[in-house]
């Protein structure tokens, strides 16, 4: 055989080799694809299984106040509650009496007392944040001063006076005294 010819024969084995690479790669492609389509649609349909069976939470819904009617039999071992009830469109509340001693009443005082706690803290922070930029803006204003006043032999109160230095003028020789 001539050095040619396997030449020749060497190109076309490779080029041979590169095609069954190339639709093995698609091939394998194709399959990862399938196989990523499958996964997800499997996901899909456990996340809307899982949804299906799913409890809704309690719902939290604020009142509004002109559709909240003052029970005139408050009792003194009882909390009052309204109840809402009907579709979104006709909201009815329902006034009701629950006994203080219930897991309810002792759950929503332990809600109201957390919630008390909770702005109390947000406010001491609030305050004490407001105060730090207050007195950061101070120092900063203080620190920008100028070191001497305007008046002469005057000084700042509270701060650390350099030496007095009195400005005497030199006398020149051609000065006018006026």
């Amino acid at each position: 055989m001539s050095p040619e010819m396997a030449e020749q024969l060497a190109e076309a084995e490779m080029a041979e080799a590169r095609r069954q690479m190339e639709a093995l790669d698609a091939l394998l492609e194709r399959e990862e694809e399938e196989t990523l389509e499958r996964e997800f649609n499997k996901m899909m349909l456990e996340s809307t299984d899982a949804r299906r069976t799913e409890r809704t939470g309690a719902l939290d819904v604020g009142i509004p106040m002109n559709l909240i009617g003052r029970s005139a039999d408050d009792e003194p071992d009882a909390v009052q509650f309204a109840l809402l009830t009907g579709k979104k469109q006709r909201p009815a509340v329902h006034q009701v009496s629950i006994p203080t001693a219930s897991r309810m009443a002792q759950n929503m005082r332990l809600q109201e007392a957390s919630a008390l706690r909770e702005r109390a803290q947000l406010k001491r922070i609030v305050l004490s944040y407001e105060r730090r930029e207050a007195e950061e803006d101070h120092r900063q204003m203080y620190r920008d001063a100028p070191q001497r006043s305007v008046i002469p032999g005057a000084t700042f109160i509270g701060r650390p006076s350099a030496r007095r230095r009195t400005h005497v003028p030199e006398k020149t020789a051609n000065a006018h005294p006026f």
